[in-house]
């Protein structure tokens, strides 16, 4: 029998300020049309990365091979966890000496996304309940690092909103963080209020899809008219949120339409990641799963 630590269960409703409605699509932009159809793949420097985090995870993190971590490793390196070391020869002896509990635990399921410097694991995993002999509890995380270098730099540990364990609980600044992205995606994002955007937007805010411009005037331009009518139609038929430090994740799956062709449509699965600071937006990814072949992009 399983029990449930985080179940992933979509978070819909009054925390997400009423994401979506049924009827409710928005369009796609020229970039995030390609990456939506599979047409804009990683680039070269990303699939390097997915690289270097895997053969780190299957050689240090699952095989506990300690003595390794140095290669995959900055000599910097920063833990954003609670109870993380820093550094590649502190990581190469925790690993080395991981306690019996992380030992124990099981990868179920594993989806990779990659934009830019980051490489972002969805992970289903499964440890023993130590309170119920014979059971299991499930937990669903992000694990997201930075990679520069072809070394791993940075890693940052996210849980669904409201089911971080209680040695990596969320803050009540990683709350209003996310406060801030529901309120931008409800009254900029679907409710085309270009006017709202200094609410939520730092004035030097930097757009990394293909093809976006950077700053307020760009947002408040790009969502302060109604999409055009040709343009695919999108809607979220699901949402997790996950917040970490200054980063809030939106993992989304959406139905996308095309205009011309009624009737049809297709399920795609993504990542919209914000950094908020000081109460505003002051950077945002899209990263699609690597195995669509997708890169970041995204619509207006």
């Amino acid at each position: 029998m399983k029990r449930f630590f985080a179940s992933g269960a979509t978070v819909l409703g009054c925390s997400v300020l009423a994401i979506v409605s049924g009827a409710h699509a928005q369009a796609l932009g020229p970039a995030q049309q390609g990456a939506a159809q599979g047409a804009t793949q990683e680039t070269a420097q990303e699939k390097n990365n997915v690289a270097v985090v895997r053969e780190f995870w299957r050689e240090v993190h699952q095989e506990f091979h300690g003595n390794e971590a140095p290669k995959y490793l900055a000599e910097g390196y920063v833990e954003h966890n609670n109870g993380g070391v820093n550094g590649s020869a502190r990581m190469a002896q925790f690993f080395g000496h991981a306690p019996a509990a992380m030992r124990r635990m099981k990868t179920v399921s594993q989806t990779v996304y990659a934009g830019g410097p980051f490489v972002l694991l969805h992970q289903h995993r499964e440890r023993p309940d130590a309170t119920h002999p014979g059971e299991t509890v499930d937990i669903d995380m992000f694990e997201m690092v930075r990679v520069y270098d072809g070394l791993l730099q940075e890693h940052w540990m996210f849980y669904p909103e409201g089911h971080a364990p209680a040695n990596q609980p969320q803050t009540e600044q990683e709350y209003k963080n996310i406060a801030v992205v529901t309120g931008f995606w409800h009254d900029v994002w679907e409710g085309r209020q270009g006017d709202a955007v200094p609410e939520y937007v730092a004035s030097g805010y930097i757009e990394h899809g293909a093809g976006e411009a950077d700053g307020r005037a760009a947002m408040a331009q790009r969502f302060g008219h109604p999409p055009a009518p040709d343009r695919p139609r999108e809607r979220v038929v699901s949402q997790t949120i996950y917040a970490r430090g200054p980063f809030v994740l939106l993992h989304q799956q959406r139905m996308i339409s095309q205009p011309s062709q009624p009737g049809q449509s297709r399920k795609v699965d993504l990542l919209e990641m914000f950094q908020v600071y000081d109460g505003l937006l002051q950077q945002h990814w899209t990263f699609f799963p690597v195995q669509a072949g997708t890169a970041a992009s995204w619509g207006e």
